[in-house]
């Protein structure tokens, strides 16, 4: 077999979606120029689901939800300058809905078998969050004191 080449910068994380394609999160230039690309296993029928956008992202892990749709985590900023954060993108890939911003390089992410909290790592803030999402999957439960 032939090893599958993107042009693509920076690859970071593959994932399966249900349809058996190969959805592959790319940093770009660590700033403003990732996104997320699918691909057949073989490499053919390459599809840019998320692309330099006028929304810059700087895409390092995603994870999908029973729908088909995926959630991301946008790697941008540093400690001091949280520019982060985590996204939720449509079934049909046309809507990016943000989850939570203003985070410092969201790296890591996890979602629930029952699909109610989503578990993202903020690295440079030595940070991990549990959150509570509602049954639409993109509003956050209330917490604190009411």
């Amino acid at each position: 077999k032939r090893p599958f080449v993107s042009h693509k910068a920076n690859p970071a994380a593959i994932k399966i979606h249900k349809d058996g394609r190969l959805f592959v999160c790319y940093l770009g230039d660590f700033k403003s120029t990732g996104g997320i690309f699918a691909a057949t296993e073989n490499g053919d029928n390459l599809q840019d689901i998320i692309e330099d956008l006028s929304t810059a992202y700087c895409i390092d892990d995603m994870v999908f939800d029973s729908k088909g749709g995926f959630y991301f985590t946008d790697f941008r900023g540093y400690s001091t300058n949280p520019l982060g954060g985590v996204y939720y993108v449509s079934p049909d890939f046309r809507t990016v809905t943000p989850i939570i911003q203003n985070i410092s390089v969201a790296n890591g992410i996890a979602l629930s078998t029952d699909e109610k909290v989503l578990w993202v790592t903020e690295t440079t803030a030595n940070r991990l969050h549990r959150i509570a999402l509602e049954d639409d999957g993109v509003t956050i439960q209330p917490f604190g004191a009411t």
